[in-house]
Order: C-alpha cells, then structure tokens, then sequence
C-alpha cells in the first residue's frame, strides 16, 4: 500500500487481553503507527475513517486478522477517492448529437480534467427516462446537453451549475438529483448554445451512477423527471422559476420536519408552504403537488437525507426570503399594522 493511499487514515483495532493482545504485540488500548497517516488504536470496535470522516467498518474481532481485514478496506477506500460518496471519479456525459466542434468548445466550458471518465448519451435515452413527462418536442431530437459530476466530500451535499440551460434553474436540478438519491457531488449542465435543460437530466443519472458505481433506486430515479417538469408548472404559474425552486426546497423542509401520510394532510402542508412564500396557487396546482408528493413517498424518498443535501438550496431559498418577496411585505405590513394598533390604544390610553 503506498504512503499516498495510507495518509490520513485511521485504523481502529480491537485488542483483547491476552492471547489476542500478544500476537499483535500491542496492548488493551494502545496506540501504534503503521505507516504514515495510519493509526492502530485498541479498543471494543473496528472501523476505519479515512481524512474526509467518512467510515468502512471492518467487522475483526482479533487483532492480526482485524488489522488485514481493516487495512485491506484502507487500501480500496484511499484508493476510491478518500471517502467521498461517488468513489472519487471524475464522470462527464456528452449528448451523442454533438458536433466535433460544440464537443470542443463544452470541453473547454466544462473544464473536463485528464482522465476522467467519459460517456455518451443518446436521444433515446432521454425520450426513456422523460417521455412520461415531457412531450417529444420539449425533449428534442438531438442529445445535445452534457454534464460533468465531480465527487464532493461527505457531507457537502449537492451543487449544480449550468451554463447555456434557460428553463431548469440550478436548484431544481439539485432538488431533483437528492429526489433521486444523489449524494455529495458537484454538478455542472452545460450545452453549446442555449437549450432548456430539461434532457440533461438523463446525462446527469448516468454519470452520477457510473461515478458511485452503483444505481440508483429505479422508484426514486422514475420520480425526479416527474419533479422537474412539476416544477417548471410551477413556475409557470407563479411566474418565477427561482421562487417556484424555493417552494420545492421549503416543501422538502417541511415534510422532513413534518411528515404527512394522507392527501389532505399533504394538501394543508402545500398550502401553508405557498402562505410562507406569498404565492397563490390554483386547486388544480395544489392537486398537482399532492400527487407529486404522494409519488414521492411511494418511492420512499428519505425526506431528512434529502432535506441534508439541499444546503445550497435552502441557502438560496433563505436569501431568496430575504429580498422583497411577497413574504418579506406581509410580514412588514403585518408588524406596521401591530405599531398602528399599539399607538391608537396610547392615544385612546391618554386621552
């Protein structure tokens, strides 16, 4: 095992007393180096964490055969990238339908580094995954749209950028992606010129899987097209992508701290969110949403998993509620009309 793959991680070996103990040549509790980075440490549990804290438990119970096992786990995980969700491979997928030169010039926009892993989306594909939700027209004829999914460290959550994508913003991708079940990974969409976004969705699934080395849940995967193109009603609707996204995220917000299992309970949450943000929706959207939701838990989206990797969303969502929205104005003319009130009574008081 190199040096590079051993730094930073730290190996946690139980030692029984006795026989145990004395084969390893270490004591109950001690601490050992066995090469740079990497700690031997005693105690009534094995795990290994590598520098980003995430953890592969090594189920050893001797101490030798405890420190192969752990240490074998050592190697595979430095070696997968240290510990970040997506094993730490780099992914972009290109639309099959580019040119020579549009694959070029996105080469350079999406700043692809050596080595990275490269796959090929096909048109087919994305009718697949969005023909239940999107006409032919709207997902087009060629597979033009290309992504590049970079791992994040644990924890970070998900952070979408776009460059020439018009009609899904940022943080409905990113509501989507954590609908799906994509975990701590920096997402950039782009495209040669300027295409509404919503076919590079499937580019992204792809990498994302083809990055963790694993696939996602087919009932969660089904779910986020379904999100997006929600979504783009909504905002529609509202006349506002970026404040349609902030109702999704503050939606998510809600039912990780509110569950709600019936239709009407999900129906008064939709509309206690649309009071927060000052939006008026339509019996028909508020529908719309229910059913949405209803396939969401059908899909057994984990709300807190997703509410945890929506952090730069809820963060646009707060700055969003922080500049003259409808909210920010009802809530200063509801406080003017408190000071109104307080002021009669004074005068009525001294009078």
């Amino acid at each position: 095992m190199s040096a590079a793959a051993m730094a930073g991680v730290a190996l946690l070996l139980p030692v029984a007393a006795g026989a145990a103990g004395s084969r390893a040549g270490i004591g109950l509790g001690a601490r050992a180096t066995l090469g740079a980075g990497v700690k031997l440490v005693g105690g009534s549990g094995a795990r290994l964490q590598a520098v980003s804290g995430s953890a592969v438990q090594a189920d050893a119970r001797l101490g030798v055969r405890g420190a192969s096992t752990a240490l074998a786990a050592a190697k595979g995980g430095a070696a997968a990238g240290g510990g970040d969700r997506t094993g730490g491979k780099v992914v972009v997928t290109w639309g099959a339908d580019l040119t020579a030169g549009e694959k070029a010039a996105l080469a350079a926009l999406l700043s692809v580094p050596e080595g990275a892993v490269e796959l090929t989306v096909t048109n087919a594909e994305e009718h697949r995954l969005l023909g239940a939700h999107f006409d032919a027209r709207t997902i087009g004829s060629r597979a033009i749209s290309s992504v590049l999914v970079r791992p994040a460290p644990s924890g970070s959550g998900i952070r979408v950028t776009t460059r020439h994508i018009t009609t899904v913003t940022p943080a409905m991708y990113e509501n989507a992606l954590a609908t799906a079940g994509i975990r701590d990974a920096e997402v950039t969409v782009a495209a040669p010129f300027d295409v509404s976004g919503t076919a590079a969705l499937a580019g992204i699934l792809k990498a994302y899987e083809t990055a963790a080395g694993t696939a996602l849940a087919p009932e969660r995967k089904a779910v986020a097209p379904a999100e997006v193109a929600q979504t783009i009603r909504l905002a529609r609707a509202v006349g506002n992508p970026d404040l349609a996204a902030a109702f999704m995220t503050r939606l998510k917000e809600r039912m990780a701290q509110h569950p709600s299992n019936s239709p009407e309970s999900i129906r008064r949450l939709i509309r206690s969110v649309a009071a927060d943000l000052g939006v008026r929706l339509s019996d028909e959207m508020v529908d719309e949403l229910v059913v949405l939701v209803q396939k969401m838990k059908a899909a057994n989206v984990d709300w807190q998993g997703v509410h945890d990797q929506l952090a730069k969303a809820r963060a646009e969502l707060h700055a969003f509620l922080g500049t003259d929205t409808p909210l920010l104005r009802a809530w200063v003319d509801r406080i003017y009309g408190w000071l109104t009130q307080f002021l009669t009574l004074v005068r009525q008081w001294l009078a």
